[in-house]
């Protein structure tokens, strides 16, 4: 598909701004590069929105899909690769880095949660684009992760993929459980035709899962999950962590999901760069020791 050559990850810049973009017609057409180094992809998915990724091949047996949360005006600016230094300097792991292509719908759109937009379920296909990854880099095992809507999105993404791993820190579990403002700001760029409902809670059941991740998890999944969540981040250890992990105490898929609490500050923040580093490669060495 292209002769561009990558960039060493030793030179991957901030933001990955040096390094060369590939533009694709369609997600059909997307081929994702074998050699080693990171490469930027755009791929137009349709007349509304595209889907930016930075693929960096370190050539290890784990592929690690990252997905972002909010994003803060005048901090940070699309495409966004969330943990990218991080990842990169303390890590082997060949990453994919998603940027959430909702947000390429309206640049005052702060949070997406990967959900797209109608017509366009984002989940199934970020589901094969990562599969294309994992193939392209040779990867065998395959984790996903992300704070906040991030962590939310690597929920709902896993299932897509048998075998995989979700790590989700602080994630929200149920869009229609967070806060109304960032709700409303969605269906009023995104979804307009399911702003008139006769209550906040029912545009996402109209979603069906797509919405929420207890609705997804209450059947049985394909994939593993390691949650981890601080307890003193009160809205979303009572609305999200604690509804989420009670609902699966019952489920069809208590034996593939593992649950860990920690205490950091009281607010809502994504875990400091030694936890999410040692969470990840402990991740990685849990999924080796679980059946299928």
């Amino acid at each position: 598909m292209t002769t561009i050559a990558p960039t060493p990850g030793s030179q991957v810049g901030k933001g990955a701004a040096n390094v060369p973009e590939i533009r694709v017609a369609s997600p059909a057409d997307l081929q994702f590069a074998e050699g080693s180094g990171a490469l930027r992809y755009s791929v137009t998915l349709d007349e509304r929105g595209h889907m930016d990724m930075l693929l960096l091949n370190k050539g290890s047996r784990e592929l690690l899909v990252v997905f972002h949360g909010a994003t803060v005006p005048g901090h940070h600016h699309l495409p966004r690769f969330e943990w990218l230094r991080t990842l990169n300097e303390r890590t082997d792991f060949s990453c994919l880095f998603v940027s959430d292509p909702t947000l390429t719908l309206d640049t005052d759109l702060l949070l997406g949660w990967y959900l797209g937009w109608k017509g366009m379920d984002l989940y199934p296909l970020l589901g094969e684009t990562v599969q294309r990854a994992a193939s392209a880099v040779a990867a065998e095992k395959i984790i996903l992760t992300g704070s906040s809507g991030g962590g939310f999105a690597s929920l709902q993404v896993a299932p897509y993929l048998p075998g995989s791993l979700a790590i989700p820190f602080n994630p929200q579990t149920d869009v229609t459980r967070y806060h109304w403002n960032a709700q409303a700001s969605y269906l009023r760029r995104v979804m307009p035709h399911l702003r008139q409902r006769e209550n906040r809670k029912a545009w996402g059941r109209t979603l069906g899962d797509r919405t929420a991740a207890t609705r997804r998890y209450g059947k049985p999944q394909p994939n593993h999950v390691l949650y981890v969540q601080n307890v003193r981040d009160e809205h979303h250890y009572h609305h999200h962590y604690r509804p989420f992990a009670e609902r699966a105490e019952k489920g069809p898929n208590k034996e593939r999901l593992v649950f860990e609490e920690y205490s950091a500050a009281p607010f809502h923040e994504p875990p400091g760069r030694g936890r999410f580093v040692e969470t990840i490669q402990r991740g990685s060495k849990m999924l080796e020791q679980w059946p299928g």
